[in-house]
């Protein structure tokens, strides 16, 4: 394991109250959740798996951690994460990482969205599935926070809470219409950072004076003074999209005053051609940043999508996060975030330029290679 991990890791887990009983406390707390980050990343996805790796690994972990009672069983492991705090689980594991993998920072995009945790659902039992919001570092791939709801529409009272544990000085944050709210603008302003949200549903009277305001102008040539336009065309898998864009003041806005240091509107206008079949849609946005061209709009609001391609899609194909059926709310919860953070180090180590599959594969063989994951 890297030395600034081995370092930080106890100190971390600290503010992580041991949930057991003193005189069962057999294992060290800091040996189970060494053991579930490590197992994570070499292609651990339950209770047993992790005994077995840690059981196969023995000689190994015990250069490093306490063994002096063996490894934990599997159902020692999953008694601890179904009995730890979620949100200070959270708090604690995201600062242990960002204290030997820093990242955001100024100049860099973080973008919000949540994920629905199938697997968690139970309609025998009453129980929905969970809905997990994380906060994404685009540029360096790295989860920053998570925290859970029990649905998308409860996202706005969860949001403020992940943000508040956010450094946002110089950073832009980005979401979809769930995070569209004068609040949370103005909150991302008062933390001295930057938006782009997505307008859609939820704001009606906003999504509307964005929209009159471009529509008038979206097949003309030449654009007016104060509408600025720049198109872009991709093709590849078949398919041709083609995505146009519109940018001008928020001072077109009626009530502009309103959203915490909105500067800039946005119309972005997405054609798809795939087998003949054409798919057009028209999204607008608000944001505080200023001075970028169309073609940083573009790019900016692409970004956005990191967070589903490069953490929600690859939990659900590579961890296979929604066919793994654990219904405790906690102990679902906290594997979730390890998960998200083991996807973050495979995808920055770069040694290895196979699949993310292939990399876990590799961890569970490899321990230089599990620890080049961890270094990453």
């Amino acid at each position: 394991m890297s030395a600034a991990a081995l370092q930080t890791l106890p100190s971390a887990m600290s503010l992580v109250e041991d949930p057991r009983v003193v005189r069962t406390r057999k294992h060290p707390l800091v040996n189970i959740l060494v053991i579930a980050m490590l197992g994570t990343i070499a292609d651990c996805d339950g209770w047993d798996d992790l005994e077995e790796w840690a059981e196969e690994q023995h000689e190994w972990l015990g250069t490093f951690l306490d063994l002096t009672n063996g490894t934990p069983s599997a159902d020692t492991i999953r008694r601890v994460f179904e009995a730890l705090n979620r949100s200070v689980f959270a708090e604690a594991f995201t600062a242990w990482v960002r204290s030997f993998c820093p990242g955001g920072g100024s100049g860099k995009t973080v973008a919000l969205d949540g994920k629905a945790m199938r697997g968690t659902a139970c309609p025998s039992r009453s129980l929905r599935a969970l809905h997990v919001v994380h906060a994404w570092c685009v540029e360096d791939r790295l989860l920053l926070g998570q925290l859970d709801t029990d649905s998308k529409s409860n996202e706005t009272t969860t949001v403020p809470d992940l943000l508040t544990a956010l450094d946002l000085e110089g950073v832009t944050v980005t979401g979809d219409a769930a995070n569209t709210f004068r609040s949370i603008a103005q909150q991302i302003i008062d933390q001295k950072g930057d938006y782009a949200l997505a307008v859609r549903g939820n704001q009606p009277r906003l999504e509307e004076q964005i929209v009159l305001h471009f529509a008038p102008h979206v097949n003309a040539e030449v654009m007016p003074e104060g509408i600025a336009r720049h198109v872009e065309l991709r093709e590849g898998h078949g398919r041709v999209v083609e995505q146009t864009v519109w940018v001008a003041s928020a001072s077109a806005l009626e009530d502009q005053e309103r959203w915490a240091g909105a500067k800039t509107i946005v119309y972005v206008r997405s054609r798809r051609v795939e087998a003949k079949k054409s798919v057009e849609e028209w999204r607008p946005y608000l944001s505080s940043r200023e001075g970028l061209s169309p073609a940083q709009f573009l790019g900016l609001i692409r970004s956005h999508w990191s967070v589903e391609n490069n953490l929600h899609w690859q939990l659900d194909v590579s961890f296979h996060e929604d066919a793994i059926r654990i219904r405790d709310r906690n102990a679902a919860v906290n594997l979730s975030l390890l998960r998200a953070i083991a996807l973050g180090m495979l995808k920055r180590e770069t040694s290895n330029e196979r699949s993310i599959d292939a990399k876990r594969k590799k961890a569970s063989r490899s321990i230089p290679y599990l620890l080049n994951a961890l270094a990453a």
